[in-house]
């Protein structure tokens, strides 16, 4: 009677622990499949899929991109292969304070990273600069999130960019060529916008913003030129 009892518990405690990994299993599966990226951006990957205005002649097998510090110096160069006509970007998440870029150009230090004013002084960021597409070792183009044409205009209104910050702080003020709206950058990799003016405003000046507006088609290009 007694092994009856032990048969029945341990059959149930196994039935509930089979029960428990197929629930977790379907949890984990639904967080893969509702990753949203958020402007090319889930925490530090990057995800570049679907690369339009590709020439045919044009062929690349991987993806190298520079990480900019500490006044406006290499941190680190990253490579990427790029397959099945996409590839994710691993960015790194440590730095080292003596790695990392002041924020602002505040009393007129050039090593600052933005013309414009910080509201956190102890803040540092480090940008992810040009992504650039290798045929071997040969550079062929660079790749770059903006929005898509339209039949209302061809031109490219939108351009999106990443910066890391190891503490959040918002920007403010204005210069000849850019205002900074709505900029407000949490710790860890961030993805910016700079909006052409024509469609955003009558300042004539470009709007720089981390509140990247959904209306926007955002899709990945390529442009043949490498500086």
């Amino acid at each position: 009677m007694s092994k009856l009892i032990f048969s029945k518990k341990t059959t149930v405690f196994f039935t509930l622990f089979v029960l428990l990994l197929s629930l977790y299993g379907c949890n984990e599966d639904e967080k893969e499949s509702y990753t949203i990226y958020k402007a090319g951006l889930y925490e530090n990957e990057i995800k570049i899929e679907n690369i339009l205005n590709i020439p045919e002649e044009v062929h690349f097998d991987k993806i190298c991109v520079k990480i900019k510090g500490e006044c406006w110096k290499n941190i680190e160069t990253l490579e990427f292969p790029y397959h099945n006509e996409e590839v994710c970007l691993i960015l790194p998440t440590q730095f080292t304070l003596e790695q990392l870029q002041k924020v602002d150009r505040q009393n007129k230090d050039i090593c600052g990273y933005w013309p414009a004013t910080s509201n956190n002084p102890s803040a540092l960021v480090a940008t992810l600069d040009d992504i650039i597409a290798y045929n071997g070792e040969k550079k062929v183009g660079r790749i770059y999130l903006s929005n898509s044409a339209t039949d209302l205009s061809s031109l490219k209104k939108i351009f999106i960019y990443y910066q890391y910050t190891n503490e959040p702080f918002t920007l403010i003020g204005s210069n000849s060529s850019f205002y900074y709206s709505e900029c407000s950058f949490e710790k860890g990799w961030n993805a910016f916008a700079y909006i052409n003016p024509e469609i955003d405003n009558d300042l004539g000046k470009a709007r720089c913003t981390t509140s990247i507006p959904i209306d926007f088609n955002l899709c990945w290009f390529f442009e043949p030129w490498v500086y």
